[in-house]
């Protein structure tokens, strides 16, 4: 027998849901359970082979995370011995362990079981889809993509678990901009005068209680949060907002101490799916820390999971990513995009879409594409039916059903038939590439002459007015520098008519006399 567990009210962090067969229903009777409990516990089995005897646990390696609302429990009887799996999707199962009986009666109770594991507080489970295990596979173990939940900081078991920074529009105009917490520890915290700050402003109320594994959402309008999301754990509405381009968000404690600190970007390498096409930013890898955009991803399905784990829903769509852009072309040469299934089995993509607006549905991929294992997939803009803005965009790959971007790549102003790809195919970081590929491994990464080679950013004199960056030119060709500009960390477009020669060096310096002055050698570019 299986069942799906949607989710639990977290009494505390060792509550027990799950499926239970028992010989009687006396208190002491034998039993055997596969049970999850709060995140921080996960999944595991449990039985008592005697009669009035204690119970014992047990779970993999490495213990099987609760998945709400994706947590998939089954209970299997052969002959004497009862065992306890769990899963993700209702199809795939690890075991968490087993007991062998002896003398087990043929006839025995099964149903549901919810213990609070506290005597002042109820416990509530949600079980769905109960019935029987239909061609079940039993693996080792499975990879989940994310870390557990777990504490991002060491000055805090708090985390920020979600935050939905520039919700996709909606025609009701509902405001659905929401900060979501969650209490790692394995204990309750009392948030009384704590606050949110940085670019939104929130006081948690007198006597607030978060207990070890809940959440907590914070929004900018309450009222819209629950009714879109049905879920009533939301405080606010805060003061400010949580800007579209670069915010900051702050969790300070009741003295004032900043405890938590995240500043995102709707740049790489912050997930671009978050930037207005429906996703939040959820905290996928605490051990980054909360500040690093490392230990962020775009949450499972588009519209985010306030007030609940962003469960891992597994598919081999996820396989399928962007591996290739041409963005900027002239006649004949077409732009294009490029798929690359990373996975070991093919991949059926009818009906995915491929897009550059995440409003709009531009390109569906004809039914019966199929991606091979390991296998490209290249559409031109003919095929497209769009071209890609060659001053820079987002593209979006998205599921058949549009509930989630599976990939996406945001990209500046490209130059004319340089390609933009991952490399080595599949791999995190974007290159310029040597050439364009379409529908073929990509070319290793374009070798630019053109380095910065020398950066001052703290000059010994404490002066700004000394700080300067140093180009150099390691090819064997002159390089015609103008128009070209710095823009991230300084502002600077280096004049027309300047060319930096093979070997050559270029200094741009924040006061140009002063830095003559400092260094006499130096000639004026």
């Amino acid at each position: 027998l299986r069942a799906r567990l949607d989710g639990v009210t977290v009494s505390d962090p060792f509550l027990h849901a799950g499926l239970m067969a028992r010989e009687t229903t006396d208190a002491n009777a034998r039993f055997a359970a596969a049970v999850a409990s709060s995140m921080q516990l996960g999944c595991f089995f449990e039985a008592r082979a005697t009669a009035g005897g204690a119970a014992t646990t047990a779970a993999p390696r490495g213990g099987f995370r609760a998945n709400y609302p994706q947590t998939w429990l089954r209970l299997r009887r052969q002959g004497q011995t009862l065992t306890g799996f769990a899963g993700v999707d209702g199809q795939t199962w690890v075991q968490l362990g087993a007991q062998t009986f002896s003398g087990l009666s043929n006839t025995l109770y099964l149903g549901l079981a919810v213990a609070s594991g506290n005597t002042n507080s109820l416990a509530t489970a949600r079980f769905r889809d109960l019935g029987p295990a239909i061609d079940p596979v039993t693996v080792p173990a499975l990879a989940f993509p994310r870390e557990p939940l777990g504490p991002s900081s060491r000055a805090t078991g708090m985390i920020f678990s979600e935050i939905m920074y520039h919700p996709a529009p909606r025609a009701d105009g509902r405001n659905l901009e929401f900060v979501e917490l969650y209490n790692a520890r394995s204990v309750f915290e009392d948030l009384s005068g704590w606050r949110l700050s940085g670019d939104i402003a929130f006081t948690f109320p007198e006597g607030f209680i978060l207990q070890a594994g809940e959440f907590v959402v914070v929004a900018a309008a309450p009222e819209d949060v629950k009714t879109v999301y049905g879920i009533t754990n939301v405080l606010g509405p805060y003061t400010g907002n949580l800007p579209h381009d670069a915010g900051r968000v702050r969790l300070r404690n009741n003295l004032g101490a900043i405890r938590l600190e995240v500043n995102y970007s709707d740049q790489p390498p912050w997930p671009a799916a978050a930037d207005g096409a429906g996703h939040s930013l959820v905290l996928a890898r605490p051990s980054y820390g909360e500040d690093d955009p490392r230990a962020w991803a775009a949450s499972e399905l588009r519209g985010g999971s306030p007030g609940t784990p962003d469960a891992w829903r597994p598919t081999p769509l996820s396989a399928v990513v962007l591996n290739e852009i041409l963005a900027h072309t002239d006649d004949p040469v077409l732009d294009f995009v490029e798929l690359f299934n990373t996975g070991s089995v093919e991949v059926n993509l009818s009906g995915c879409i491929l897009t550059d607006d995440p409003a709009t549905n531009r390109f569906r991929i004809p039914a019966g594409t199929r991606l091979p294992a390991r296998g490209f997939l290249a559409f031109d803009q003919n095929q497209l039916g769009f071209a890609l803005n060659s001053a820079g965009e987002t593209v979006y790959l998205l599921d058949p059903e549009a509930t989630r971007v599976l990939d996406a790549v945001r990209f500046g102003p490209q130059e004319n038939g340089v390609a933009l790809g991952r490399t080595p195919d599949g791999a995190l970081p974007w290159r310029r590439l040597m050439l364009p590929t379409p529908g073929h491994a990509n070319t290793p990464r374009r070798v630019e002459p053109v380095v910065i080679n020398e950066i001052m950013y703290h000059p010994i004199s404490e002066d700004d007015a000394d700080e300067y960056v140093e180009l150099h030119n390691t090819g064997v060709t002159a390089v015609d520098l103008s128009g070209w500009r710095f823009v991230d960390g300084i502002d600077f477009e280096i004049p027309t008519g300047t060319t930096l020669p093979a070997g050559g060096y270029l200094v741009v310096a924040k006061d140009a006399a002063r830095l003559r002055a400092n260094y006499p050698q130096l000639n004026t570019a």
